[in-house]
């Protein structure tokens, strides 16, 4: 696996950890006793500053959503596949549980439960990075298309011009007759 994937697999895989051991031992103990707030921080804006960086990237490229999403599916594990992702989210959920436990001062993978519960979780979570994907990859794909869109605002008519069409702006003309008066009858 390219470092480029496990850069934004790592995150996700963290958030694994964090949910399966919430899901093994509920409120039994703290997750990560003095490094609590580290190993959330990590989790939770790793996988947001992923997404996001999805997004800007997305939004400088093509307006084409479906060549997006394939793009983000290609910085994923196995291509964006849900089994070989879970794989990936597992095995990095795994390795993060690991820490965790160990900094807890704890048997390094707890319980029996506690991979059952990873295991499930990273297939939950293969299936929710899929379908974020997608939304990501049409709103970059808006936002593309809303930045290369051509338009051109004229002062004197109040009108805006854009790549297809004509509109005028109709607050400025209401009241006005341009072109042709209406056929004149007796």
């Amino acid at each position: 696996m390219s470092l480029r994937r496990i850069l934004v697999t790592a995150p996700f895989g963290l958030v694994v950890a964090v949910v399966a051991h919430a899901l093994a031992f509920g409120e039994g103990h703290v997750l990560g006793a003095g490094f609590h707030g580290q190993f959330l921080a990590l989790a939770f804006a790793g996988s947001a500053l992923a997404a996001l960086a999805a997004f800007v990237a997305l939004s400088l490229g093509g307006p084409d959503w479906a060549a997006g999403e394939r793009r983000i599916r290609s910085w994923l594990p196995g291509a964006g596949g849900v089994g070989s992702l879970a794989a990936a989210l597992c095995a990095g959920g795994i390795v993060s549980f690991g820490l965790i436990e160990t900094a807890e001062g704890r048997s390094a993978f707890g319980s029996p439960v506690a991979l059952v519960a990873l295991v499930l979780v990273a297939v939950g979570a293969a299936i929710a990075v899929r379908a974020v994907s997608r939304w990501v990859a049409r709103a970059g794909a808006a936002v593309a298309s809303a930045l290369t869109a051509p338009v051109a605002i004229s002062t004197g008519w109040s009108t805006i011009i854009t790549a297809d069409r004509f509109i005028p702006a109709l607050a400025p003309l209401r009241g006005t007759r341009r072109g042709r008066a209406p056929p004149h009858f007796a």
